[in-house]
């Protein structure tokens, strides 16, 4: 959570260690639909892991090459010490070159050195690009006030409705977020419309938790995705297409902070027992939400048996034991279902197989 966390207890005035033990299960929600959804999107696209002869070993791979963590540590220690981001890279590049002459696989000539920032150089000019515009929009909005005007005006249109001032607070999150680094987003919306939802009844801390999970988020969100961005200029890959991947790889995380809004169990605030329902239900819920999402489950799925499962998800994720056990039956059938089809597809192709090519 970074510089947030403390912003964030500072702001409600409760000890550091609480706002972390809360985000604990968002963020367990979050990585563990992540990998659902990247595990399945392997599966589609037949990708597997390596065999055990070809996994690199640990031990030969950092004796060969484990001197050039050094550089990562370096520009940590930069970073700690409170330079800029600029300042810490630039140490960090200027580490790398003796580093790397310590050992002779990773030894470099003045060919290589030269070919490397060129290469640094034509892969970061997409996202600087688009860091220049995005800083365009930061000034905007900073010289003319336009984000606590806007927040200002997305809480009156809401009208005191607590779905619409929800869904109208991320929008504003993820539009403020598209021009601003994550600490400010946070700080202004905090600052403007948190306090509007707790007057509406959320827990405070429930409340700045929402704010800053959409916050973040807006980092992966198109049009102006700027964590996408950087990975497109490391992958080589389409800055658009990497943009809208994210999103629906990461679609779980536009959910999640609704899920602790109306069940703020999930952030540690009511009995073990109940924390640990909710918990399982939950996690249960997301794995069903990503395989509807990415419509497989031992193959294709129909839209029909998808939509099942998104609202299995659904009911699994709204609080309440009645809504949890039917969400359960219909996660459990669509499974049973698709178990029972696969093994008999896989019969079948073991049965033709079997008897051969007819003449």
């Amino acid at each position: 959570m970074g510089a947030e966390a403390f912003i964030m207890a500072d702001l409600l005035g409760v000890p550091l260690r609480k706002v972390l033990i809360a985000a604990v299960i968002p963020a367990v929600f979050y990585y563990a639909a992540l990998y659902v959804m990247v595990h399945v999107e392997a599966t589609k696209m037949g990708l597997y892991g390596l065999s055990d002869e070809s996994i690199p070993r640990v031990a030969k791979v950092m004796k060969a090459r484990g001197h050039l963590f050094v550089s990562i540590l370096v520009l940590i220690a930069v970073l700690a010490s409170g330079a800029s981001p600029i300042k810490a890279a630039l140490f960090s590049i200027l580490a790398t070159i003796p580093l790397a002459m310590l050992r002779k696989e990773t030894r470099l000539n003045i060919t290589k050195i030269i070919r490397g920032l060129s290469m640094g150089a034509r892969n970061a000019m997409e996202p600087l690009a688009a860091c220049a515009c995005a800083g365009i929009v930061v000034g905007a909005i900073s010289l003319t006030g336009l984000g606590l005007k806007f927040a200002g005006g997305v809480i009156s249109l809401a009208g005191g409705n607590v779905p619409i001032i929800l869904i109208l607070s991320a929008l504003v999150c993820l539009i403020l977020g598209m021009g601003l680094p994550t600490t400010a987003a946070y700080i202004i919306t905090a600052s403007v419309v948190a306090p509007a939802l707790i007057q509406l009844g959320l827990k405070p801390l429930s409340a700045h938790l929402f704010l800053f999970y959409f916050s973040c988020i807006s980092s992966i969100t198109p049009p102006v995705a700027l964590s996408a961005y950087a990975a497109a200029g490391v992958a080589g890959a389409n800055m658009v297409q990497v943009g809208i991947t994210a999103v629906r790889l990461g679609i779980i995380a536009f959910i999640v902070p609704f899920m602790f809004i109306y069940n703020p169990v999930l952030l540690f605030s009511d009995s073990y027992q109940e924390i640990l329902f909710a918990f399982i239900t939950g996690l249960i819920g997301i794995t069903a939400l990503g395989l509807g999402f990415e419509r497989w489950l031992w193959g294709n799925l129909s839209l029909g048996v998808s939509g099942l499962l998104i609202i299995a998800s659904l009911l699994l994720i709204q609080p309440g034991w009645k809504t949890d056990l039917l969400g359960f039956i219909i996660f459990m059938a669509v499974i049973a279902f698709r178990k029972r089809y696969y093994s008999r597809w896989k019969a079948m192709e073991a049965s033709q197989i079997k008897s051969g090519p007819h003449p």
